[in-house]
């Protein structure tokens, strides 16, 4: 439970980022916190008392799904007149890598048998790369919530005009924000 807790949290916490990316009124800013908190403190409730694995994934799939569709509302909101390719990027990377992790469990979970078979037959080292949950889900949402979190950080910059920033890569897949000082940004 210390594990899935956090994950919804860690959701509600991202959506409110996500959906006051762009400056609006502070009435509108607590509704979405009064709406999240209820959904995480109903959701809290609810998965104590009946601790069924099941509802934790529908909730937590359902946050991420409102994430994967509001994010490129964002972005199209922030870019109107030529696409931001550094933020499609980020968006891409966070969805496909969160996708492909997951789409890895369901695997594990679905031929269970067949790979504790191929991973006794193995043995250490090499049946980590067997182990799709404890590796390939786990290092697919930190790549997916590192990319999302750096596009939000990215596009709340942008909607606030006073700095100009551009994304640097590195692997083409781990990026970074910078300073770009060949555009000139709004002053305060």
């Amino acid at each position: 439970m210390m594990d899935e807790l956090p994950m919804v949290f860690g959701m509600c916490i991202q959506l409110f980022c996500i959906l006051t990316i762009f400056p609006s009124s502070k009435r509108r800013n607590h509704v979405i916190i009064a709406t999240l908190s209820l959904f995480a403190t109903t959701f809290t409730l609810l998965y104590l008392y009946s601790k069924n694995p099941l509802f934790h994934e529908a909730c937590f799939g359902l946050l991420v799904a409102l994430t994967a569709v509001v994010l490129p509302y964002q972005i199209r909101s922030l870019s109107k007149s030529e696409p931001d390719t550094n933020a499609w990027r980020l968006y891409m990377i966070s969805l496909l890598s969160f996708l492909g992790g997951w789409a890895l469990w369901l695997f594990e979970n679905t031929h269970c048998e067949a790979l504790r078979g191929i991973r006794n037959r193995l043995g250490y080292p090499l049946r980590v790369v067997t182990e799709f949950h404890a590796l390939y889900w786990h290092f697919g949402t930190v790549l997916s919530v590192y990319s999302s979190n750096l596009l939000v950080c990215y596009l709340r910059i942008k909607a606030a005009g006073k700095v100009a920033v551009n994304v640097q890569w590195n692997w083409h897949i781990c990026g970074w924000l910078s300073k770009n000082e060949n555009v000139k940004s709004k002053q305060c």
